[in-house]
């Protein structure tokens, strides 16, 4: 799965929406990094804590 693939799945998450909204006007690359990091950290902590992942929540 590529890297552009990968954010736009997570452009479906409100949440996710606003965290790339909040870095328009960077450098593009930059910003895929940005999201993609973010959906992988959040990707880790439902493995590690076995608690399914929910669109639009914060913590």
């Amino acid at each position: 799965m590529s890297r552009s693939s990968i954010t736009d799945k997570s452009m479906t998450d409100p949440v996710m929406q606003t965290y790339h909204r909040k870095h328009l006007g960077k450098d593009t690359k930059k910003i895929v990094v940005k999201v993609a990091r973010k959906l992988l950290s959040r990707t880790l902590a439902v493995i590690k804590t076995e608690i399914p992942y929910e669109i639009g929540v914060i913590q």
